[in-house]
């Protein structure tokens, strides 16, 4: 089959069906659908089984609880796909998805990955497409200014995109299961360090993201030493951006992510009174980035805000 598409599932019985029924619904029918139940403890897991009785192109793994990442990285394991497509249990494909994914592989030359837009939903009501401005090929440092640009953040979202599997099982690359919150984007900045042909990005929209239901995970305002991970995700992609070759744009976009990470990040822990991760916290970004150039990053952040301020006084 051309397409291994690999659904994680933890406790979302009330939205699985429709996001089965959902792919089941595709015109483009040359794929196996991997339902890795993550060890749920409602009907979760019964309802992957019933579906995989009635279609041969449904495989089921049960598994004890182990996280999203490591579900994600089991379905690697098994998948036999050309391409692989990682949805989540609580969303839904809109129709002509995988068409649309696959069109965008196999109709532009030499593209390592095919990337498509999204809707949000509130309560059942579709906000506007989030899109680029046209469709178009992106180089692989194009595609990595794109990323770290934060008005296409969405590019990290692992469900608007079809990889090649040989890219992902050659370079040994797997979820990050020690990253809590930005694993997506950690996952796709290595990716793209692994590319070495282009992708296409259409302005279409193919996946319906329903916020704030289900297992999305929101880190809310209360103590979690998870929040250290977050840091060390943006360590990583910054260590990764400037030691592959991209643009002096990614690299300063890479940097500016991880300096506002730590500043946020040390303010937190310095609220709730963990000097031990404040100390890790300070330790880990000296180690990165030369105390000078942190300086010399604030004076330049403080000027832009005087510019801002006196621009307002003058309106």
């Amino acid at each position: 089959m051309k397409v291994s598409i690999i659904m994680p599932i933890y406790n979302t019985s009330k939205l699985l069906r429709p996001q089965i029924q959902s792919i089941l619904s595709q015109a483009y029918t040359d794929y196996e659908l991997i339902l890795v139940d993550d060890g749920s403890t409602d009907d979760s897991g019964d309802i992957c089984d019933e579906f995989a009785k009635k279609d041969k192109r449904i495989t089921v793994i049960h598994k004890t609880n182990a996280g999203v990442d490591e579900a994600r990285n089991t379905g690697i394991d098994t998948a036999q796909g050309q391409y692989l497509y990682f949805v989540d249990s609580d969303d839904e494909l809109l129709p002509d998805a995988l068409q649309t994914l696959a069109d965008g592989m196999e109709n532009h030359e030499n593209v390592d990955i095919s990337i498509a837009g999204y809707v949000y939903s509130h309560d059942g009501k579709a906000d506007p497409p989030f899109l680029p401005v046209s469709s178009r090929m992106f180089s692989r440092n194009e595609l990595m200014d794109e990323l770290m640009c934060p008005k296409f953040q969405s590019l990290g979202m692992p469900w608007t995109n079809l990889y090649k599997a040989s890219i992902i099982k050659d370079n040994h690359l797997r979820f990050d299961k020690r990253i809590h919150t930005i694993d997506d984007r950690v996952f796709m900045v290595s990716y793209i360090c692994a590319m070495k042909g282009t992708a296409y990005h259409t302005t279409k929209p193919i996946y319906k993201y329903n916020l704030g239901v289900g297992v999305s995970f929101q880190i809310k305002d209360k103590y979690d030493k998870r929040n250290l991970t977050i840091f060390d995700g943006q360590c990583l992609i910054y260590d990764a951006v400037r030691s592959n070759g991209f643009s002096s744009k990614s690299i300063w976009w890479a940097r500016h992510r991880m300096i506002n990470s730590y500043d946020k990040k040390k303010k937190y822990f310095l609220k709730y009174h963990d000097l031990e991760s404040v100390k890790y916290l300070d330790e880990k970004f000296l180690a990165a980035i030369p105390f000078y150039i942190y300086r010399l990053f604030k004076l330049r952040e403080l000027v832009k805000e005087l510019l801002e301020m006196l621009h307002l006084k003058k309106k």
